[in-house]
Parts: structure tokens; sequence; C-alpha cells
């Protein structure tokens, strides 16, 4: 109800200034959004009838889902219920204007949402197999409709699949070949030094003992050479 915009709950305070004011700047205007809140209505009750009328089409059987799932509903209920009353003063203290409520509008809009609801109440009470009646009596209109005027396809195919193609080639040369390249081969180049050097440590006391000798050699070649190699690297002949 609240969404269906139906006073004085709080989605008619959302609309109810704003139908004021376009009524009274260009009545054919206003006569628009009126009848766009009949829509607003028709399609809200619409989803609430596919979702709880009809036959059960549910596996198992229905039960709230306890305080984690009732506590959250609740504490969103009790501001759609009463939060447009305090939609004026939290306005002016956030320094806007606070609006007031218009008796014949709210009259009017509440009227509209009340012949919304029950076009989707007559239309659709049969739940889920309403849209199933509806396209097979409506045809083509009804598939036009539900489409979005072809809209939805278009904004799929000339943008939303460009997109995805670039971002699937994206993923497979950056993140898989170079990213993840770089990093598996790290791990790679990684594991095999250390398997080469795991190949050293045999246990041979010998060949340890040679290995320390021969590192012990060049050292001590290099640095009584050392004067010698600098003077020949820097040209010293």
């Amino acid at each position: 109800l609240a969404l269906a915009g139906v006073f004085p709950l709080a989605g008619f305070f959302s609309k109810d200034e704003v139908l004021y004011v376009v009524w009274k700047a260009a009545p054919m205007a206003g006569a628009m959004l009126f009848s766009a809140s009949i829509l607003t209505a028709f399609y809200i009750t619409r989803a609430t009838m596919l979702a709880f009328a009809g036959s059960y089409r549910g596996a198992g059987h229905p039960h709230e889902g306890g305080s984690a799932m009732v506590a959250p509903l609740l504490v969103l209920a009790v501001p759609a219920a009463v939060l447009g009353w305090f939609a004026g003063p939290i306005a002016e203290t956030l320094g806007a204007y606070g609006g007031e409520i218009h008796l014949s509008i709210a009259l009017a809009s509440t009227a509209t949402a009340a012949l919304g609801i029950a076009a989707g109440i007559l239309v659709f009470r049969g739940g889920a197999q309403a849209d199933a009646t509806i396209e097979a009596r409506a045809g083509t209109v009804w598939r036009v409709l539900r489409g979005a005027y072809g809209f939805d396809g278009l904004v799929a195919r000339i943008v939303v699949a460009p997109v995805v193609s670039f971002a699937d080639r994206l993923y497979h040369s950056v993140d898989r070949a170079l990213i993840d390249g770089v990093v598996e081969g790290s791990a790679t180049l990684a594991g095999r030094l250390g398997d080469t050097a795991r190949r050293l440590q045999s246990g041979d006391v010998q060949w340890y003992v040679s290995l320390t000798l021969t590192g012990f050699i060049v050292l001590f070649t290099l640095s009584m050479m050392w004067e010698r190699i600098v003077a020949f690297l820097a040209g010293g002949g």
C-alpha cells in the first residue's frame, strides 16, 4: 500500500507535493502523472499477486523465517507506515521546503491508487497463471509490452554484450595471462630453484668440505688479485 501511494502511508508523501505542483502548473501533465500513479499501483499489486495468489508452487511448507527475517521487515514496515508524516520537519532541518498536505490531491491520489490496486487484483487474482492467460489472449501486444518495446534487448545487444565481451577478453589477456602468469611463474621458478638447491644437500660430509674448500680458494684468489682485476677493468692494463 505504501508503494502504491495510498494515504497516509509514506509512499503517498513522496509524490503528493509533486502531483500538486505539476497539476497546478500544467493540468494536462498532472493528469498524466495521475495515470502513472494508477500504473504504479497496478504493477505493485501485480507483483504482490504473482507472489502470494494462485495455487502454491513451492516445495515444502511455507513458514516464517524467524527473528532474523521478521525483525528487519518490521524495521522497514514502521517507517513505511509513519515516516511520511515527518517528511516536512526532516526537509526543513536539511534546509529544504517541507511541503504540506493538500486534501484534494490526497483524495485524488488515493482514489487513483485504489483504482490501480483493484485492477491489479482483478487481472492477476489467479497468480502466476494470469500471465500465461494474458499472453495467450493478447499475443504480440503482450510480448511487446513485456519486452519493454524491445528497449531492454537493444541495450543488451549494443551495450551489455560489448562490455561483457571486452571484460572477458581483458580477463583472459591481462588477469589470466599477465597477472596470474607472473604470480604462477614466480611460484614455478621458486620451486625449480628450490629443487635445484635441494639436490646440493646430499648429506655427504666430504662433498660439503670440498665445496667449502673450493669456495675458500676462489675467494682467497679474488682477494689476492682484486687490485689487478680492478685495474684491468678500468683499462689500466
